[in-house]
């Protein structure tokens, strides 16, 4: 929801012939979040293309640990997880082999944190 209490739509009633939306489903999101060491800085030639980027392999395991998650869920890494505040709620997830990793990574999947709304 919105700040002002309403729901996010990404339809637009009248943009397309016959009324149809664009986009007539609600958004489901996918969220993985790891925890590490990345660099940040801008990349690109010094004439040129250039756009401020991060880099690394927690940013990496971070785009493999979404790609894991369903519409709907925040998968997150095993550092992440021993960094959450007491009281966290997770769902340890089977170790999963991702692209790019020579072992099984564990992952879990965030089901609530202390102090969220109902």
């Amino acid at each position: 929801m919105s700040p002002n209490g309403r729901e996010f739509s990404f339809s637009r009633p009248g943009c397309c012939p016959n009324n149809h939306t664009w986009f007539p489903l609600p958004a489901q999101l996918r969220v993985g979040v790891n925890t590490g060491h990345v660099y940040v800085g801008l990349l690109g030639a010094d004439r040129g293309h250039r756009t401020h980027g991060v880099i690394g392999d927690a940013v990496n395991l971070a785009a493999r640990l979404e790609s894991v998650a369903r519409p709907g869920q925040v998968v997150i890494g095993e550092e992440t997880a021993r960094r959450l505040p007491s009281g966290s709620v997770l769902d340890r997830l089977p170790d999963q082999a991702l692209k790019g990793k020579t072992g099984p990574i564990q992952a879990h999947r965030l089901m609530d944190l202390p102090g969220s709304p109902e």
